[in-house]
């Protein structure tokens, strides 16, 4: 189901690595890397952070969700 999401979204999962996947946003590479039920989404832009988590949440329901300042990315729990 998770996956489904990420292609519908027009992710792309890595063939090396089936928990990963990438997808060119705003000219820069937005990649998401998923454990059971973690999800880290990386990508130089805020806004396109906040597009992933709000798509999550509508998807998935509540999350929380961490921000790491010195960082571009976002944990999704």
């Amino acid at each position: 189901m998770f996956t489904s999401t990420l292609k519908d979204e027009g992710f792309e999962l890595n063939p090396y690595e089936k928990c990963v996947a990438n997808k060119i946003i705003d000219e820069e590479q937005c990649t998401l890397a998923w454990h059971v039920y973690d999800v880290l989404a990386s990508h130089k832009k805020k806004k396109v952070l906040k597009y992933i988590s709000d798509l999550m949440q509508k998807e998935y329901g509540e999350m929380k969700i961490t921000e790491p300042k010195e960082m571009n990315m976002i944990f999704l729990e």
